[in-house]
């Protein structure tokens, strides 16, 4: 019979699979929430093909849908996307 721990990492190891790998990427963020108007600050603390992890300087409503733009030194990128938690 299999121990709890084991189980638990079991079932950890096929969670982890169904995430993108992430990648540290420190850019400024500017996005303006869509439905208000609002322009809000922040950084990324990490990057990847499925989305984009940034600290706001406020809170923002989980589904609020933001356009943004993330700045690294001369670059630029465009986003737009759906918050989460």
């Amino acid at each position: 019979m299999e121990s709890d721990s084991g189980k638990r990492a079991k079932e950890s190891g096929v969670r982890d699979r169904r995430y993108s790998i992430r990648y540290p990427f420190a850019a400024d963020v500017e996005m303006l929430e869509l439905k208000s108007g609002r322009r809000v600050g922040g950084v990324t603390s990490d990057l990847s093909l499925g989305g984009c992890f940034v600290c706001a300087r406020r809170t923002l409503e989980v589904g609020a849908r933001v356009r943004g733009t993330l700045t690294r030194g001369s670059q630029k990128a465009e986003m737009l996307a759906v918050t989460t938690t």
